[in-house]
This record gives structure tokens, sequence and C-alpha cells, in this order.
């Protein structure tokens, strides 16, 4: 069978004659009949229609055997199909019949106390509404519950998006009667996709969240545009935590990359053994699909119940950082000033002046200049927003003494003075030191303003502040 498809595929391959064989110097018998110059346009008119037929024929057997040797044999088909069978048997999953089709789940459960680096699990329980709506900067989320929320993650066949891109494992966990279940359901074919989607359907009109890691730009959206194809339905979209817009703007100054498994590593300390890059898993499904290996699936499927559990062990120390709960994880100064910024974009004013004072205090003590700044603009902001002016100013002095030549920070005293202590004197001095703080136009008419009020003014004395 081999020998035949070697020759069917050399027939597929023969080329015609190329064009100098077909014009080449007429014989002798050619030019007898160009001689006979009345047969001419009959004689070529006969042979051109027998030529032109000819290469028909050899044009269309010559798709046959390519077609011929392109098509799997029902041998290799069969080979493939027992290959397929025996990696699904080395795969940890139990196969489900359900109404609407078959799905293969696997399920995992752990008790709360369980500990994913230093952080248990357990911590995620003690979420309370009103923290997670200041992490998420979204009032929606002001009633979030950890009972009843779904930690969503998806594997895809792809990484860049399309119609054509779908969730061939989906990880969903979520707290209950103590213990903490991870369901993962495995398409084995894109042909039971239907049946996977309508299982993870029931779990997400169950839940009152979605927790996610960069679910609202991936993972839902291509969820909901699977389902449309497949004419089933979207399910409701609840309230959608989603984890990555949290940690890039607390973490992110001290982390390039606020990857879920850099932070499970540099805050909740723990560490994968044997993970997979997210860049290979689509070719490892593809292999699959296509030889029956399922070796390369073994880590993708562990890499993704990872995903889940680190999410609510995330959960459990951002809430407990915004709450003033017993935290584990690691969190520095740099951390500090990213969470007060957050609650003051919140309107969490409390915790912006709490968070930015141990940011102050842990900046100047290892001598962060940056976190000290970043850290007594909030201070100061949040305090001048409660109306407290006296010390908003105490905080931005506290930056003075730590980075002198911070513009930012004399500007923002500038207009104090200004404004609230009518100190012209002491507001030109931080103004001329603000340069860069504001657009030049607007700075040359603030030093005028002050300056103009120095010379009509009665010269006063500057006080101690």
């Amino acid at each position: 069978m081999s020998n035949l498809r070697k020759r069917l595929q050399r027939l597929a391959n023969a080329t015609e004659p190329t064009e100098a064989e077909s014009s080449a110097e007429p014989g002798p018998a050619t030019r007898r009949v160009i001689d006979r110059e009345p047969e001419l346009p009959i004689a070529l008119e006969a042979k051109d229609e027998a030529q032109e037929a000819r290469r028909r024929r050899i044009d269309e057997l010559r798709e046959r055997v390519r077609a011929l040797a392109e098509k799997p044999s029902k041998r290799s088909e069969r080979a493939t199909r027992e290959a397929k069978e025996a990696a699904l048997s080395e795969l940890p999953f139990i196969r489900h019949e359900r109404v609407d089709g078959a799905v293969d789940v696997r399920t995992r459960v752990y008790d709360v106390t369980a500990r994913h680096g230093h952080v248990p699990l357990k911590a995620a329980l003690d979420a309370v509404g009103a923290s997670v709506a200041t992490l998420a900067i979204d009032r929606g989320l002001s009633d979030f519950d950890p009972t009843r929320a779904l930690f969503l993650d998806t594997e895809t066949t792809g990484l860049s998006g399309g119609t054509g891109m779908m969730a061939f494992l989906v990880g969903a966990g979520r707290f209950e009667n103590g213990q903490f279940v991870v369901e993962q359901w495995f398409l084995r074919e894109p042909s039971e996709e239907p049946a996977l989607l309508l299982a993870l359907r029931e779990r997400i009109e169950s839940a009152t969240s979605i927790v996610s890691f960069n679910g609202k730009a991936f993972d839902l959206p291509l969820l909901r545009a699977r389902y449309v194809m497949n004419r089933l339905g979207a399910p409701p979209s609840p309230p959608h935590f989603d984890l990555v817009h949290v940690a890039r703007r607390i973490y992110g100054d001290r982390m390039r990359e606020c990857r879920l498994v850099h932070l499970e590593r540099d805050v909740l300390g723990f560490v994968r053994e044997g993970d997979v890059h997210g860049s290979e898993i689509p070719a490892r499904y593809s292999e699959f699909l296509r030889r029956g290996n399922a070796a390369g699936l073994v880590p993708v499927i562990e890499h993704n119940l990872w995903d889940v559990i680190a999410m609510a062990a995330l959960v459990g120390e951002l809430v407990a950082r915004a709450s003033g709960g017993d935290a584990l994880g690691r969190f520095e100064a740099s951390d500090m000033a990213g969470l007060a910024k957050t609650a003051l974009r919140a309107g969490d004013h409390s915790l912006a002046i709490a968070m930015a004072g141990d940011a102050l205090a842990h900046g100047r003590s290892v001598g962060e200049r940056a976190v000290v700044s970043r850290a007594g603009a909030v201070a100061a902001r949040a305090h001048r927003k409660r109306g407290e002016h006296a010390l908003s100013r105490e905080a931005l002095l506290k930056v003075i003494e730590s980075a002198p030549d911070d513009a930012h920070a004399h500007l923002e005293l500038s207009k104090i003075y200004e404004h609230k202590y009518r100190d012209s004197f002491r507001a030109l001095e931080h103004a001329r030191r603000a340069i860069g703080a504001e657009k030049d136009e607007s700075l040359a008419k603030r030093l005028a303003r002050l300056e103009s009020r120095l010379r009509t003014s009665t010269l006063k004395l500057p006080g101690i502040d």
C-alpha cells in the first residue's frame, strides 16, 4: 500500500513538457506540412484540438492522483482513533452522560484550610463586598459573596482571538460546605463543544459573581462568542471581579509582568514545578487531536487547576490587605502605595490615608523616594478631599524632606499656601521649585500672579510651619 501511495505521489508531481521542449525546431515532417500551404489551417486546427483534449485529460488524471495521495487511509484514521482512545484513558477525566450530550469532567476537592503558598484558601471566605468593590473600583461588586462566586479560567485553541477559537479546557472553582471544589471540563472532540458549554452555563447561572484573571478581555468574550456560534444562548453576566486589573494597580510598580504565576511566586509564595507556558498550550491540544498524544496535555490540566486555586488565594490576600485582616503574603512599600492610590480612586479615603501613611513610613525607612512621593501625593489628596488641609500640607512636607526636588509636591504646597493659608510668600517659594509639574504656561501665570500680589501687598514675614 505504501509503495502504491509513493507511485501515485510521483505521478501527481509529474510536470508537463517545458516551454523549450514544446517550441523545438520543426522536423522534416513538420516542414512538409508547412510546405503544403492549402492544407495549413485545417491541419493545425485538428492538431490543436487533439492536444488540448489530451492536456485536459492529463490534468484531470493528475488531480485524481493527487487527491488519492493526500487522502488518509482508513488504516491511518483507525490508528489515530485508537491512539486517542488510549490517550483519554491516561487523562484524569470521567465521562459523564448528560441529556444534552457527554462531557469529560475532573473534580478536585480541597479543604479550606489548605494553603496555596503562604495563604490559606479560607482567607477568601472572609471577603466582604465593600473591600472587593474598593479593590475593583466597581460599586457593582458591593454585594460580593465568596460562597456564591465562580472562579473561572479557560485554556483555548489559540491566543489571538477569532471566531474559530474555542475553549477546550474550562476550570471552575467554588466554595461549598467548607471545601473548595474545582471542576475541569475537557473537550475530547470539537463536536462535543455544545455539551461542555451547557454544563458550564449551569455553574454560571447559579453564581452571583465571576472571579477571573483577565477574563473581562479574554475568557468571557470568548465563551459568549462560542455560545452564539453554537446557537445556545449566552448565560447571564453577573458582576465580574477581574484580578488582573487589581494586581497591576497594586503590584505593578515592583513587577514587570503581573502574570498569575509571578503573583503566586512574589506575593503568595508558591512556585510551580513542571508548569507549561501559556503560549505552548494550543499546540499541545492540536497534537492530541491529530496524533492522540496525551502526554503533553497533563501539564496543561495541572496549569489550569493551579490558575483556579491561585485566584482564590489571591482574593483572600488582597481582601485581607484592604480590610485590615490577617494577610500572610508579601507586601512591600510600593504595594502599600498602590493600594492607597486604588482606594483613593474608589473613594475610600480612610483606607487611602492609612495605606499611604504605611507606605510613607516604610518608604522613608528604606530610602525609596519614588514610593514616598507616590504615597505622600495620595495622602495629601485624600486629606484635602476630607477638608483636612493641615494634614494634607503635613504629608507633602514629609515628601519634600525625603525628596527635596519633588516638583509635584512643591506644586501642591504652592496651591495650599495660596488658596488655604493666603501666604503668597511661601506659595511663590514652592511654585518656583515646581518646574515640570504643570504646563509651562500655567506655571508662568501662577508665578506672575503671586509676584504681583507680593508687590502690591504689605510685606509679611513668613511664619514657622
